[in-house]
């Protein structure tokens, strides 16, 4: 049976080929909290992460990601930006915060904005990278398989 590497329908490929691949099953366990209010980038994202294999709780405003974030360990944060109430900017300093000595969560910023400006203020938030809106299934799964800047 011929599979296309970019078919989500595709069975799960092991190790980094799977990674590489962005194929079904490249998050495999990997255990994401996504922190967004819009229903629709919600539902988008979930579809995308549970055909990777991720692990996915879902939270709609940055004060509950930083509660979220205290309770349980995740590997990774894709934290929408502009919220009502406490903002993803303001949520990723109370998380980095938090951390212990040696730990470091990646954190994925998502918004429409975009430039270096932009670029910078997350960065000085202590995001990891961030990753534009409206975002596609490859896109957000090289932003979670990227290794983490030094």
């Amino acid at each position: 049976m011929l599979v296309r590497p970019d078919d989500p329908t595709a069975p799960a490929q092991n190790g980094s080929a799977a990674r590489e691949s962005g194929s079904a099953g490249a998050l495999q366990g990997m255990r994401v909290l996504l922190v967004e209010d819009n229903p629709t980038n919600q539902a988008l994202a979930r579809c995308i992460l549970n055909r990777a294999g991720a692990r996915i709780d879902i939270v709609s405003d940055g004060a509950k990601a930083v509660e979220a974030a205290r309770a349980a360990p995740y590997d990774a944060i894709l934290m929408d930006v502009r919220m009502p109430g406490m903002d993803g900017l303001e949520a990723t300093r109370a998380i980095r915060a938090g951390e212990r000595a040696g730990e470091h969560c990646r954190i994925i910023g998502m918004t429409a904005a975009d430039g270096p400006e932009f670029e910078r203020e997350c960065l000085a938030a202590g995001m990891d990278t961030h990753l534009g809106k409206p975002f596609g299934r490859d896109g957000l799964l090289q932003a979670l398989a990227a290794p983490l800047p030094d």
